[in-house]
């Protein structure tokens, strides 16, 4: 582990906070560019996944060098999750602070998800009612708790399923005739 004036990180941290600073940082650009509406193409999340994902790779694969034979399947999974709730805290502390700054942009965010809620239901057909369905649109305000939190979940949950590979590919694994080298050893 990494000390930093006695205070110890494990990779999976490490890696979290870097990729977090990442992401906080490509929404800061989209903000301070007056891109903000990128945040909301179908492109965003599925790039914004990459740094995840390695970052969940990286730490994980030095905290197995770190740990080695006591780096079971469990340990991989608890270290990927750490991975991702450092990331999901620093990009939602990044949407909190655009959100609390600046009304045109969080403004401009209402507009844009309500025209995407709008989308949606037309493909849910008659799953809500129409009292249901505004309220739905009337309740949305990123710039709140109650509204960022429920999606920080989300996007926690949706990468913790991936994190469940991951750790499986990142954990120990004992060599398969580690059986036969102890038999020539003795």
């Amino acid at each position: 582990m990494i000390s930093l004036t006695s205070i110890k990180l494990r990779p999976a941290v490490i890696h979290g906070l870097l990729a977090g600073m990442l992401l906080f940082l490509v929404k800061m650009v989209f903000f301070a560019s007056g891109h903000w509406q990128l945040r909301f193409t179908p492109y965003y999340p599925m790039l914004s996944f990459l740094p995840i994902y390695a970052a969940m790779m990286f730490g994980g694969r030095a905290e197995r060098q770190l740990f080695s034979k006591d780096f079971k399947y469990w340990r991989a999974l608890k270290s990927a999750m750490l991975t991702i709730l450092i990331i999901v805290s620093i990009s939602g502390l990044a949407e909190f602070i655009i959100y609390t700054t600046s009304d045109e942009v969080l403004q401009s965010s209402i507009d844009i998800l309500r025209k995407q809620m709008i989308e949606g239901f037309r493909y849910m057909g008659k799953l809500y009612s129409t009292k249901q369905k505004d309220e739905m649109i009337q309740a949305i305000n990123p710039s709140s708790f109650s509204y960022l939190i429920p999606q920080m979940f989300g996007l926690f949950v949706s990468n913790a399923l991936t994190a469940l590979l991951i750790a499986r590919f990142t954990m120990f694994k004992a060599d398969k005739n580690d059986w036969l080298k102890r038999e020539t050893q003795e």
